[in-house]
Protein backbone atom coordinates (compact mmCIF):
# COMPACT_ATOMS: atom_id res chain seq x y z
CA UNK A 1 0.00 0.00 0.00
CA UNK A 2 0.83 3.21 -0.66
CA UNK A 3 2.53 3.99 -3.65
CA UNK A 4 5.74 6.20 -5.30
CA UNK A 5 6.35 9.69 -6.87
CA UNK A 6 3.89 11.95 -8.10
CA UNK A 7 2.29 12.76 -12.09
CA UNK A 8 3.22 15.70 -13.72
CA UNK A 9 3.68 18.88 -11.86
CA UNK A 10 3.45 17.02 -8.59
CA UNK A 11 -0.40 16.38 -9.07
CA UNK A 12 -1.82 13.63 -7.15
CA UNK A 13 -2.80 10.65 -8.76
CA UNK A 14 -5.42 7.73 -8.17
CA UNK A 15 -6.86 4.88 -9.98
CA UNK A 16 -10.35 3.82 -8.81
CA UNK A 17 -11.63 0.28 -10.11
CA UNK A 18 -15.24 -0.36 -10.25
CA UNK A 19 -17.40 -3.15 -11.05
CA UNK A 20 -18.22 -3.96 -14.62
CA UNK A 21 -16.51 -4.65 -17.81
CA UNK A 22 -13.28 -2.75 -18.12
CA UNK A 23 -9.15 -2.58 -18.84
CA UNK A 24 -7.59 -6.49 -18.40
CA UNK A 25 -5.07 -7.18 -15.89
CA UNK A 26 -2.13 -6.07 -17.85
CA UNK A 27 -3.65 -2.57 -18.81
CA UNK A 28 -4.57 -2.41 -15.03
CA UNK A 29 -1.43 -3.03 -14.18
CA UNK A 30 -0.13 -0.25 -16.32
CA UNK A 31 -2.43 1.95 -15.37
CA UNK A 32 -1.62 1.66 -11.75
CA UNK A 33 2.02 2.21 -12.34
CA UNK A 34 3.05 5.32 -10.76
CA UNK A 35 -0.61 6.23 -9.10
CA UNK A 36 -0.20 7.73 -5.49
CA UNK A 37 -3.51 5.85 -4.31
CA UNK A 38 -5.69 2.89 -5.43
CA UNK A 39 -9.07 2.13 -4.30
CA UNK A 40 -11.42 -0.54 -5.52
CA UNK A 41 -15.76 0.38 -5.55
CA UNK A 42 -17.22 -2.70 -4.40
CA UNK A 43 -16.50 -5.47 -7.06
CA UNK A 44 -13.70 -3.39 -8.43
CA UNK A 45 -11.62 -5.13 -5.91
CA UNK A 46 -11.66 -8.61 -8.02
CA UNK A 47 -10.06 -6.81 -11.22
CA UNK A 48 -7.49 -5.33 -8.75
CA UNK A 49 -6.52 -8.45 -7.35
CA UNK A 50 -6.57 -10.54 -10.81
CA UNK A 51 -4.22 -7.77 -12.02
CA UNK A 52 -1.99 -8.37 -8.81
CA UNK A 53 -2.97 -4.67 -7.40
CA UNK A 54 -3.21 -4.20 -3.62
CA UNK A 55 -5.79 -1.63 -3.31
CA UNK A 56 -4.85 1.52 -0.58
CA UNK A 57 -8.57 1.57 0.31
CA UNK A 58 -11.58 -1.08 -0.63
CA UNK A 59 -14.78 1.34 -0.55
CA UNK A 60 -18.49 0.76 -1.03
CA UNK A 61 -21.55 -1.57 0.46
CA UNK A 62 -19.75 -4.90 -0.55
CA UNK A 63 -23.40 -6.10 -2.21
CA UNK A 64 -21.69 -7.37 -5.63
CA UNK A 65 -18.52 -8.86 -4.31
CA UNK A 66 -18.29 -12.46 -5.14
CA UNK A 67 -16.33 -13.43 -2.19
CA UNK A 68 -16.69 -11.43 1.11
CA UNK A 69 -13.82 -13.02 2.73
CA UNK A 70 -11.40 -11.27 -0.67
CA UNK A 71 -11.44 -8.23 2.69
CA UNK A 72 -9.73 -10.80 4.71
CA UNK A 73 -6.56 -9.76 2.75
CA UNK A 74 -6.96 -5.72 3.87
CA UNK A 75 -6.95 -4.58 7.36
CA UNK A 76 -9.83 -3.02 8.74
CA UNK A 77 -9.09 0.66 8.73
CA UNK A 78 -8.70 -0.03 4.99
CA UNK A 79 -11.89 -1.30 3.67
CA UNK A 80 -14.95 1.44 4.68
CA UNK A 81 -18.42 -0.33 4.30
CA UNK A 82 -20.88 1.80 3.51
CA UNK A 83 -24.85 0.42 4.25
CA UNK A 84 -26.48 -0.61 0.89
CA UNK A 85 -29.57 2.37 1.16
CA UNK A 86 -27.57 5.12 1.06
CA UNK A 87 -27.42 8.44 -1.25
CA UNK A 88 -24.06 7.76 -3.04
CA UNK A 89 -23.09 5.07 -5.67
CA UNK A 90 -19.96 2.81 -4.47
CA UNK A 91 -18.33 4.40 -6.93
CA UNK A 92 -19.02 8.35 -5.75
CA UNK A 93 -17.78 7.00 -2.87
CA UNK A 94 -14.59 6.05 -4.53
CA UNK A 95 -14.19 9.71 -5.74
CA UNK A 96 -15.21 11.24 -2.97
CA UNK A 97 -12.22 9.48 -1.19
CA UNK A 98 -10.02 9.99 -3.24
CA UNK A 99 -10.35 13.42 -3.83
CA UNK A 100 -10.36 13.38 0.60
CA UNK A 101 -6.96 11.91 0.63
CA UNK A 102 -5.94 14.67 -2.33
CA UNK A 103 -6.19 13.16 -5.60
CA UNK A 104 -6.25 15.67 -8.04
CA UNK A 105 -6.29 13.62 -11.64
CA UNK A 106 -8.62 10.46 -11.51
CA UNK A 107 -8.44 7.10 -13.63
CA UNK A 108 -11.76 5.11 -13.71
CA UNK A 109 -11.33 1.80 -14.78
CA UNK A 110 -14.31 -1.07 -15.09
CA UNK A 111 -18.05 -0.20 -15.19
CA UNK A 112 -18.73 -1.38 -19.12
CA UNK A 113 -21.90 -3.72 -19.79
CA UNK A 114 -23.73 -2.71 -16.67
CA UNK A 115 -27.71 -2.94 -17.44
CA UNK A 116 -28.42 -1.13 -14.28
CA UNK A 117 -26.90 2.17 -14.81
CA UNK A 118 -25.87 2.54 -17.72
CA UNK A 119 -25.87 6.60 -18.03
CA UNK A 120 -24.62 7.03 -14.18
CA UNK A 121 -21.10 6.54 -14.72
CA UNK A 122 -21.22 9.77 -17.45
CA UNK A 123 -23.34 11.54 -14.62
CA UNK A 124 -20.91 10.76 -11.83
CA UNK A 125 -17.71 12.00 -13.85
CA UNK A 126 -19.63 14.81 -14.88
CA UNK A 127 -20.33 15.97 -11.20
CA UNK A 128 -16.26 14.83 -10.44
CA UNK A 129 -15.17 17.40 -12.82
CA UNK A 130 -17.42 20.16 -11.94
CA UNK A 131 -15.93 19.36 -8.18
CA UNK A 132 -12.66 20.46 -10.45
CA UNK A 133 -11.48 16.75 -10.10
CA UNK A 134 -10.47 15.58 -13.79
CA UNK A 135 -11.59 12.18 -14.18
CA UNK A 136 -10.09 10.06 -17.26
CA UNK A 137 -12.05 6.91 -18.37
CA UNK A 138 -9.27 3.61 -18.07
CA UNK A 139 -8.73 1.75 -20.93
Amino acid sequence: MGRAGRGERGVKRGLLLIGGAGPGKDALALLARGMDLIVAADSGLEPALAAGLSPDFVVGDMDSLSDISLLDRFPPSHVLTFPRDKDETDTEIGLRIMKERGCADITLAGGGKRKDRPPSRDCLVFRARSAAVPVAYGL
